[in-house]
């Protein structure tokens, strides 16, 4: 077997960019092979002059690649400028093997979703997570969700933010708004090392209380804050007006989570909560954002939800999309725009978007964790 080495390290949905050497053959550059949606497109020689290649390529920097696709592969949603993209592979021309990736390109570049290590993670269920009764299950997750089902969401919602490289590390500072009683937490504490953290806030009173008493208790790194505690005289479980400030220092945080929180939020809460986020992620810090989006697509698959399922008097339009009302909540649809302005208000850049199951199409139909649309935000540098 050849000792290759190399990375990708540049892409756009135009063009791809990275170095590959083979130390058995140093003189020799080497292909490799890009593939769009596992059928090759090219295969182009790593032969490139770039300066930094000094290190890994000693007196020999050519050994970078460089390939533009014709056309583009990157079909932006205006106004957003998210890149959609096929799935791309870069391999080692003739093998199987892939080259290693950029954190920053996570989810976009040899986007492979499950290894078979996290495979046998999903299956095995760890049955000794801490798991709240039924009554908070069906809180947090609707009624006749089993506890399986429950701590299975909570590793897919782990796999996802290692696999789109909003965690890259053990070491990682993270922060989760709309905690609920520690579904994801509780994933993610044998994860973490002792130089990582994790925050959960929630305005859910009965619930930060069980993630203290069977999470926070046992992992010290871990710590639970009721949000809005001085402002309620009692617990209100749900505030979709409003949003509170966090008690994490600026630029404290190495990642955010906000799954199935903007989903429930008004426009000016969302955009505070997305601030607060921006505030407390480091330069170059990564959120994962869930939320519905009121595209072309989405308003043809509400109208015909309206006409089947969903009572017709429950749905509004507001400035920013369409509001669907349940007696306790309500489900918000942003609009494109309502979305561009909220992550420039914010101060945000998106990175990808994954379409959710909810509009009945795509790969994520098969995850349980996707059924809101999905952003991958990024605080600039």
């Amino acid at each position: 077997m050849a000792s290759f080495r190399g990375s990708v390290d540049y892409f756009d949905g135009t063009r791809v960019e990275g170095w590959a050497v083979n130390d058995d053959e140093p003189s020799r550059p080497v292909e490799v092979e890009i593939y769009v949606a596992d059928m090759r497109v090219a295969t182009v020689l790593a032969d490139r002059f770039r300066e930094d290649l000094h290190q890994v390529s000693p007196g020999d920097p050519n050994r970078s690649f460089s390939y533009r696709f014709e056309p583009s592969l990157c079909t932006h949603a205006p106004p957003l400028l998210i890149p959609q993209t096929s799935r791309v592979t870069v391999k080692y021309a003739g093998t199987d093997l892939e080259l290693w990736v950029h954190p920053e390109l996570y989810g976009l570049v040899n986007d492979r979703f499950q290894e078979a290590g996290e495979r046998i993670c999903l299956w095995s269920d760890n049955r000794f997570m801490p798991t709240p009764d039924s009554r908070m299950i069906a809180h947090v997750a609707g009624d006749g969700t089993t506890p399986e089902a429950y701590r299975a969401v909570g590793m897919y919602l782990l796999l996802d933010l290692l696999h789109f490289g909003v965690i890259i590390d053990r070491g990682a500072r993270v922060a989760d708004i709309g905690c609920g009683c520690g579904r994801l937490a509780a994933q993610l504490a044998p994860i973490l090392d002792e130089n990582g953290s994790y925050t959960g806030f929630d305005t859910w009173a009965e619930g930060i209380e069980w993630a203290r008493t069977h999470i926070a208790s046992v992992y010290p790194s871990f710590r639970f804050e009721r949000l809005g505690a001085g402002r309620f005289s009692k617990d209100p479980g749900y505030a979709g007006e409003c949003a509170f400030d966090l008690d994490l220092a600026d630029g404290s945080c190495d990642a955010a989570v906000a799954a199935s929180l903007m989903t429930h939020l008004s426009f000016a809460a969302a955009l505070d909560y997305l601030k607060e986020m921006a505030r407390i992620l480091r330069p170059g810090g990564r959120a994962y954002v869930t939320m519905f989006i009121y595209d072309d697509e989405g308003r043809h698959i509400l109208k015909r939800k309206r006409l089947g399922i969903l009572p017709a008097h429950r749905m509004r339009h507001s400035p920013h999309g369409a509001v669907f009302k349940h007696p306790d909540y309500f489900d918000m649809y942003f609009t494109e725009e309502a979305v561009a302005e909220l992550l420039a208000r914010a101060g945000l850049e998106p990175v990808l978007k994954r379409s959710g199951s909810w509009r009945g199409t795509g790969a994520s139909s098969m995850r349980r964790i996707g059924h809101q649309d999905l952003l991958i935000l990024r605080r600039p540098e």
